[in-house]
């Protein structure tokens, strides 16, 4: 859905970093939405980490399942890292973290909904800084070593 929102509005552009296989595997469903505002990436490493610092905002807007109601979508927590805000699906683990950290924005998993949620990320682009700052926040609670930490403390209160 993503592609097609891109396709049709010249305001947007959409870079996809991903795995050459994992790309030539759906190419063919994707290909007739490819145009230049679209760039598909094939990056590991150093390079991913550079391109990301190009993102405005990172895109985790995946079908809604069963899977996403419980399970947290490990790449959250990459694009925290580059404390860029955040559009996923409502509904979700991923989502709901997301809402209740206002580190990003949530939308239903729909073409009108998405477009329109790009729309105001667009409109309002001065909220990006606040959700920037919501990042440093958040990405600061959410480090190994905090987490190793919380651990410890509540073993620690239940003299564990």
């Amino acid at each position: 859905m993503v592609f097609k929102v891109i396709n049709e509005d010249e305001n947007y552009t959409l870079t996809i970093v991903c795995r050459e296989n994992e790309w030539k595997s759906v190419e063919n469903k994707y290909k007739k939405y490819i145009n230049s505002r679209i760039k598909i990436l094939h990056l590991k490493d150093k390079e991913l980490d550079e391109e990301a610092k190009n993102a405005d905002v990172f895109c985790l807007l995946t079908k809604p399942s069963h899977y996403w109601k419980f399970a947290m979508p490990m790449k959250l927590f990459y694009y925290l890292s580059h404390k860029k805000p955040i559009i996923a699906v409502k509904g979700g683990i991923g989502g709901r973290f997301i809402e209740e950290n206002n580190i990003g924005y949530t939308c239903e998993y729909e073409l009108d909904s998405i477009k329109n949620k790009l729309k105001e990320i667009y409109e309002h682009r001065s909220e990006l800084e606040f959700k920037f700052k919501n990042m440093n926040e958040v990405f600061e609670r959410n480090t190994w070593q905090q987490r190793a930490r919380e651990v410890k403390d509540q073993l620690m209160k239940s003299n564990f």
